[in-house]
C-alpha cells in the first residue's frame, strides 16, 4: 500500500475518495486526495503538527472526549 500510495506516475490519488463528486463539485479534498507537487508542499506544512510524538502526548485528551 506504501508503495502504491507513494508512486503518483503509476497510481494517482486525485479524488480517490470521491466525497467532493458525490456531492456535485470536482475540488480536491488536500492533502489527502492530491498528488505531487500539490502534496508535498502540505506535508512538509502538516507533518510536524501530526508526528507521533505529538498524537502520542494528545492520546488521554482525546480519549477523554471521545468517550
Amino acid at each position: 500500500m506504501q508503495a502504491m500510495l507513494r508512486d503518483a506516475d503509476n497510481f494517482t490519488k486525485n479524488g480517490m475518495g470521491k466525497w467532493t463528486q458525490n456531492i456535485g463539485e470536482t475540488w480536491l479534498v488536500i492533502p489527502t486526495e492530491a498528488d505531487p507537487p500539490i502534496h508535498t508542499g502540505y506535508c512538509k506544512a502538516l507533518n510536524s503538527h501530526f508526528s507521533p510524538q505529538k498524537m502520542f502526548a494528545m492520546m488521554e485528551q482525546v480519549r477523554g472526549q471521545a468517550s
